[in-house]
């Protein structure tokens, strides 16, 4: 005997998916707010945070006493590619009146002649000249230096300040002025600027190989993890929450069993029969509904912490680390499935449809009309054909 058929008018597949989208788009708004004003906090956001600025700022003073870090009259932080544009004024203007108005520093002198990283010697002049700014260590020598040259003006040039040569000054005075277009000014800020930050990389990677600074840089990694795996549990939980109030909640309250997406849509939840479904059925399409969207978890943390949120970590096994991206795969492969099951089965039934055995029907007067004269002209025609 054939089975007779669920009762009731079908809701059509684009309102049910304006419906879901309707679902999704409240459930995650709900949990963004619910992450932003109560759960970031809760889960210690501000605490870590301030821990962590507290460790880099001790960081920071360390790189300030050895001068690889400065700061300027505003007491603004100067790192390496502010110093690097005032140590090219520095020795252009040496040669050329044009730059004196500029901020200058040899910051690199100032590291490895008068504080260098302990455990390393300080350097002579004469020394910084000859190993770092590769001048020959003496005047007969042939110049190697494609920058440098030793200034003859001074008394004793091999224990003096060097110079731009001639080329150098030339070109990098044309390419700061505004010449940056043209193939020798540029080729030669190219060159000089890598050759800085190859000598200011050496000059760091001696503080940051340091006992107490690398112990400050493990406090920072650990105390960053520590915030990583909490902020995780915060979203995870303030979507947790915005979803049993968007499925579960909101339906159970209006004691109809709809959504406000389902609602909006005029469609309605029945059961094979076409009456109100119990209440175990409600909780089991929330819960797979919760599991089908739960790729929302990691864009949560994408609107607060960049894309970089994707990998935030939430579950350890072993040596391998879960990131919330695996929310992101498990959700989208869910609904997708429940996609295709909606428009792939004979009542339109999506993946929490079929777990709660229930249907999804439309409640407009108009579509229920015209699904029965469709059915009694269905009906007429096989009382025809039979007699």
């Amino acid at each position: 005997e054939k089975k007779e058929k669920p009762k009731g008018v079908r809701g059509g597949n684009l309102r049910r998916i304006l419906a879901e989208l309707a679902d999704f788009f409240v459930c995650f708004v709900l949990a963004i707010t619910l992450y932003g004003v109560c759960f970031q906090k809760a889960f210690g956001y501000e605490k870590y945070s301030s821990e962590m600025r507290a460790i880099s700022d001790q960081q920071t003073s360390i790189f300030l006493s050895h001068h690889l870090y400065e700061k300027d009259d505003k007491k603004t932080l100067l790192v390496k590619t502010d110093l690097e544009e005032r140590w090219f004024y520095y020795y252009l203007s040496k040669q050329d009146d044009l730059f004196d108005s500029k901020k200058t520093s040899e910051c690199l002198r100032d590291y490895y002649v008068t504080a260098r990283q302990e455990g390393f010697p300080l350097m002579s002049q004469k020394e910084y000249n000859v190993i770092i700014l590769g001048l020959p260590s003496s005047l007969e020598e042939q110049n190697s230096s494609p920058y440098f040259v030793y200034d003859l003006s001074r008394e004793n040039p091999l224990d003096s300040e060097p110079i731009f040569s001639s080329k150098t000054q030339d070109n990098l005075s044309r390419y700061l002025l505004g010449n940056k277009d043209a193939y020798d000014p540029q080729n030669t800020y190219k060159a000089l600027s890598s050759f800085f930050s190859k000598a200011y990389d050496s000059a760091a990677n001696e503080i940051v190989k340091e006992e107490t600074y690398m112990n400050l840089t493990i406090q920072y990694a650990s105390v960053m993890w520590k915030r990583a795996y909490l902020q995780s549990a915060a979203i995870i939980c303030s979507y947790l929450l915005g979803a049993i109030i968007s499925f579960l909640l909101i339906p159970l309250i209006q004691l109809s069993g709809l959504t406000l997406g389902k609602r909006a849509a005029k469609l309605e939840v029945c059961d094979r029969e076409g009456s109100k479904p119990k209440w175990y059925a409600f909780l089991i399409r929330g819960l797979v509904e919760t599991i089908c969207y739960c790729f929302a978890i990691p864009f949560i943390g994408v609107i607060s912490f960049g894309f970089g949120a994707m990998e935030m970590p939430f579950l350890d096994f072993g040596q391998a680390h879960l990131s919330l991206s695996f929310f992101a795969v498990l959700g989208l492969l869910l609904s997708l499935s429940s996609l295709i099951l909606l428009f792939a089965t004979p009542n339109r039934q999506s993946l929490h449809d079929l777990a709660s055995m229930t249907y999804v029907n439309t409640t407009d007067v108009k579509k229920i009309r015209d699904a029965e004269e469709q059915l009694k002209k269905k009906e007429g025609e096989t009382e025809n054909g039979t007699n």
